[in-house]
């Protein structure tokens, strides 16, 4: 119930704003690839829209991980191909509100962005050691584990800055904070963007 009424809030913002910008309809959008490092990974893709008064939209589809802090040391997954990395995941979606600051040469543009965020965290955890089968290779997991999960609520801060490279095809550079109840991150990232960057003049 709490995430509906959050999503309902963050809708009836984005329609005030939409209905107060007399323009009407978007100057600009793109479509991103992040990656970002921090206390947590990321990676993401998120859809933009920037309407002729700078107000800018977006929504993200984050994967946010960490290696497990309960992982054991000696742990092993088995196998040939197989990772023996166990990620502690939040996966979300975010949608944040803004405003947009582009200098007179359409080459900058900074962006102050903030918003909320829905989403699942996977923890795993109780990790209890399997005994050994007594072959010459043993190809099972050093260990079984449980996953905790949750749903997740929070927000996002997303302050950065654009550079437009050409009308199509511009770089994003920023940090992005994702305060939750279950892990907080802070982030350093760069996106690639496709799209309209710059109006046609």
């Amino acid at each position: 119930m709490k995430t509906i009424l959050l999503i309902c809030i963050t809708a009836c913002m984005s329609l005030e704003l939409m209905a107060s910008d007399t323009s009407a309809y978007f100057s600009r959008f793109s479509i991103g690839g992040a990656y970002g490092a921090g206390n947590m990974k990321q990676l993401g893709i998120n859809l933009n829209l920037t309407s002729k008064r700078n107000y800018t939209y977006s929504v993200m589809l984050l994967n946010e991980y960490r290696v497990a802090p309960e992982k054991p040391k000696d742990y092993y997954s088995g196998g040939f191909f197989s990772s023996d990395v166990i990620y502690h995941r939040i996966n979300s979606i975010a949608i944040t509100l803004g405003k947009s600051f582009i200098d007179k040469e359409n080459t900058i543009k900074f962006n102050l962005q903030g918003g909320i965020s829905m989403g699942e965290s996977s923890y795993p955890y109780n990790f209890i050691p399997v005994a050994k089968s007594g072959f010459l290779f043993d190809f099972g997991p050093s260990h079984t584990y449980d996953l905790r999960r949750r749903e997740v609520v929070g927000l996002i801060l997303h302050p950065n800055v654009e550079f437009i490279l050409s009308r199509y095809v511009g770089l994003r550079l920023g940090g992005l904070a994702h305060v939750n109840p279950v892990y907080s991150s802070y982030k350093a990232e760069i996106c690639l963007l496709f799209g309209i960057l710059r109006p046609k003049y």
